[in-house]
C-alpha cells in the first residue's frame, strides 16, 4: 500500500520552483513570521504581550496558522495553481515550524536541547509524512473519480444513452476494480507457474551438469586406473 501511494504521489509533482514559490506563501513566510514576532526563541519576541495565558494563545495562532496552510494550499490546487503534492509539502513545512514554535516555550537553547528538539520534530515528519501523502493521495484520486465520471456521463449523452447516475457509476468503478483484481490474480497465478518451470527447469539442467561432471570425473579416474594397472603389468 505504502508503496503504492508513494508511486501515486509521484505522478502528480510540481516544478521545484513553482512548488517553492508557492511554498513560500502557504507556509515558509508565515511560519517565519510566527516564530520571530512571538516565539519563544528570540529576545525581541512580541510574544509577552500576547494575552494570558502566552502559550495558550500562542498554540491558538498555531492552529489557525495550520487551518490556513491547509485551506490556502488546497485553494491554489482547486484553482490548478500546483499540484497535490504541495499540499503534502506545504504541510509537512507547517508542522515543523509549529514544533519548532511549541517546543521554544519549554525546550531552552542550549546544545543538548537544540538535539532534543531537532530529533523530535525529525520524528514528528516521519510519522506525519505518510499520513500527508495519504490524504494529498485520497484528494487526488477523488478528483480523479470525478473527471472519469464526467466522461463517462458525457459519453453516454453522446451516444444517447441512459445517463449514469451516482449509483451506476460506483457500481461501474466497482467492477472495473473486479476485472482489475482478477486480472491481476490470473497474473500472478500464471507468473508462480513459469516461475516453477522455470526453476524445475534449472534443476534438471544442475543436476544434468552434476551428473555429467561425476562422468567426466569417473573417466578421468578409470583412465588413471587403467594407466596404472599397464604400467604394472609391464
Amino acid at each position: 500500500m505504502k508503496n503504492n501511494l508513494l508511486k501515486e504521489f509521484n505522478e502528480s509533482r510540481t516544478p521545484f520552483f513553482k512548488s517553492f514559490s508557492f511554498l513560500l506563501i502557504e507556509s515558509i513566510i508565515p511560519g517565519f513570521l510566527i516564530w520571530f514576532t512571538i516565539g519563544y526563541d528570540f529576545k525581541f519576541s512580541l510574544n509577552e504581550k500576547l494575552p494570558t495565558p502566552h502559550v495558550g494563545y500562542l498554540a491558538l495562532i498555531c492552529t489557525v496558522y495550520l487551518i490556513y496552510s491547509c485551506l490556502l494550499t488546497y485553494l491554489f490546487y482547486k484553482l490548478k495553481f500546483h499540484e497535490i503534492d504541495n499540499f503534502t509539502f506545504a504541510q509537512i513545512s507547517t508542522i515543523i515550524f509549529i514544533a519548532i514554535i511549541m517546543f521554544g516555550t519549554f525546550m531552552k537553547s542550549s546544545s543538548l536541547w537544540i538535539l532534543i528538539r531537532f530529533i523530535s520534530i525529525l520524528l514528528i515528519v516521519v510519522v506525519l509524512t505518510p499520513l500527508f501523502v495519504f490524504i494529498g493521495t485520497l484528494i487526488r484520486n477523488n478528483d480523479l473519480r470525478r473527471v472519469e465520471d464526467l466522461e463517462r456521463t458525457y459519453e453516454a449523452y453522446k451516444k444517447g444513452e441512459i445517463i449514469p447516475d451516482k449509483k451506476l457509476l460506483k457500481a461501474q468503478r466497482y467492477q472495473k476494480y473486479l476485472v482489475s483484481k482478477i486480472q491481476k490474480e490470473e497474473e500472478l497465478e500464471k507468473f508462480k507457474l513459469e516461475l516453477d518451470e522455470k526453476i524445475k527447469r534449472e534443476l534438471k539442467e544442475q543436476e544434468l551438469k552434476e551428473k555429467l561432471k561425476a562422468e567426466k570425473i569417473n573417466k578421468k579416474l578409470d583412465a588413471k586406473e587403467n594407466k596404472k594397472r599397464e604400467k604394472q603389468k609391464d
